[in-house]
């Protein structure tokens, strides 16, 4: 149950960075 609770936490803060994230990968791949 814990472990659900933690996979959970980590997927919405997943969606939340998602966007940042991925602008971190397209600089990072441009600039490599």
């Amino acid at each position: 149950m814990l472990a659900n609770v933690t996979y959970y936490a980590y997927l919405r803060k997943r969606k939340v960075n998602y966007k940042y994230d991925s602008w971190i990968k397209l600089t990072r791949e441009t600039f490599a």
